[in-house]
């Protein structure tokens, strides 16, 4: 069960708040602030909030969860604000991985911009497949908004030769820049 007791902040760091490197399997990620300061309301940015399946190893980060499992239970506290952040999640190496429920470029408030300057989400370079972002129930969408500026990237972007198999269901996109 994850709740703002079992919150943590996650902010202010040059490379990754977390990384997660190949190999690395069964994982949760719920309910923290990532990118922000404790209130959730400032910007405290990570270069990166979260990479998964970064660097050393020969498999993937294999079925990391980031956000809710979309039980109906306490799904609004598991989700992660992952906003601020210079990139929101990278994954380099991740397979049948699950991003749901989160929130990427706003406050904890919701409707406070606190975007990336770069992308919420990138799949890209050595095997982001058969991942999902989102999923089938309103309590798994994520708020994709106020990401990039306007030079560059975008809400989420699939990128590299192998970026297959993904899925992106049920999402709320708003004033990404493209």
């Amino acid at each position: 069960v994850s709740d703002e007791i079992e919150r943590n902040l996650i902010s202010g760091h040059t490379q990754y708040g977390i990384l997660i490197e190949r190999g690395v399997s069964a994982v949760t990620i719920a309910g923290n602030l990532i990118g922000t300061d404790i209130t959730g309301s400032l910007a405290l940015a990570n270069a990166t909030g979260i990479n998964l399946g970064a660097y050393n190893g020969t498999t993937a980060a294999q079925n990391i969860r980031i956000g809710t499992n979309g039980d109906g239970v306490n799904d609004a506290a598991e989700r992660n604000i992952i906003s601020g952040n210079t990139r929101g999640i990278q994954i380099t190496n991740g397979q049948s991985c699950t991003i749901a429920g989160n929130s990427f470029g706003v406050a904890t408030d919701g409707p406070t911009a606190l975007g990336t300057s770069s992308t919420a989400i990138i799949y890209a370079y050595n095997g982001g497949i058969n991942n999902m972002i989102g999923g089938d129930s309103d309590g798994e969408a994520n708020i994709i908004a106020n990401n990039g500026d306007a030079a560059r990237e975008y809400g989420i972007k699939l990128a590299g030769a192998s970026a297959d198999g993904n899925q992106i269901l049920r999402n709320s996109f708003a004033n990404n820049f493209d």
